[in-house]
This record gives structure tokens, sequence and C-alpha cells, in this order.
């Protein structure tokens, strides 16, 4: 008798099994036909297939990989500023870093020579309290690295930080 039930349960679940496996074929051939659909609208499948890969993952891990991958990529020498368009970006984000320097500079010999007040504002900023200025430049014109748009972002930010402190 025990026998006869080992044998029923045994069978039930391989059934079980079966159905659950017919079904993940079908939910297969579902998401195949999706992005196949996707495809010929234009999008690129493998990029789609990373995108809902990245998004199972916790905010906190997919940033990590994703630093992880910058980090890798820079180290093999495939970072975004070593292509032609990272050049092209660097160099108008120097230029415009010079200007704004040259602008401040100017408005800066001003307020020194006391044609304008103690507090200086370029390109319709905020004022800001002229030896917080000095400063800033003293710090931007020390740095021997070529400024990235992150290194811009951290150093703004750091900068920004110190000079309230």
């Amino acid at each position: 008798m025990s026998e006869n039930i080992a044998a029923d349960e045994l069978r039930l679940l391989i059934e079980r099994i079966e159905r659950l496996e017919e079904e993940k074929k079908a939910i297969a051939d579902d998401i195949r036909d999706v992005y196949a659909e996707a495809k010929a609208r234009g999008y690129d499948t493998r990029t789609m297939r990373e995108c809902v890969k990245l998004r199972k993952l916790e905010t906190n891990e997919r940033q990590e990989r994703e630093a992880l991958l910058d980090t890798y990529k820079a180290a093999l020498g495939m970072d975004y500023a070593e292509t032609p368009l990272g050049r092209a970006t660097v160099a108008r984000v120097e230029e415009a870093i010079e200007r704004q320097a040259a602008n401040i500079r100017s408005e800066f010999a001003a307020a020194e020579s006391g044609q304008t007040e103690t507090t200086i504002s370029v390109n319709g900023g905020p004022a800001v309290p002229l030896d917080t200025v000095k400063k800033a430049l003293d710090m931007v014109q020390g740095r021997k690295r070529r400024p990235t748009v992150s290194g811009i972002a951290a150093d703004y930010s750091r900068d920004a930080a110190s000079a309230v402190n």
C-alpha cells in the first residue's frame, strides 16, 4: 500500500513539473515574440536584455556593478574620454571652463580694484564673496590633471562644501 502511495505521489510531482515546464516554454516563447517585435520596431534587443537584467538588481548593487564596469573599462583603455567623441567633449568642457575662469578673473580684478562690490556674480549666478572665489580659483589653477565631467561635478560639490565651511 505504501508503495502505491509513493508511486502516486511521485507521479503527481512529475506531472506538476511537466505542466510547469510547458508553461515555462510558453512564457519563453512569449518573451521571444516580444523581443522579435521590439527588433522589428528598431530597438536593440541585446541592450534591452541588459536593461531587464539590470532592473532585477537592487539599486546599490546596480550602481556598484556600473562603477566596477567603468573602472574596468578605464583600466583597459575603453574610457569615454579616449574616444573621438570623448576627446571632443573634453575639449569643449576645457574651453568652457577656461571661458568661465576668464570671466571670473575679470570680475575678480574689477572687484579688487574697487570698481565693483566685494561679491561677484558670473553669468547671472548668485553673488559669491570675493575671498571664496579667490580660494576656488587657486584650487582650480593648482590642479594638474585634465578635467572630466564627473570630476568637475565632484570638484564643484567638494569646493562648494568646503567654501561653506
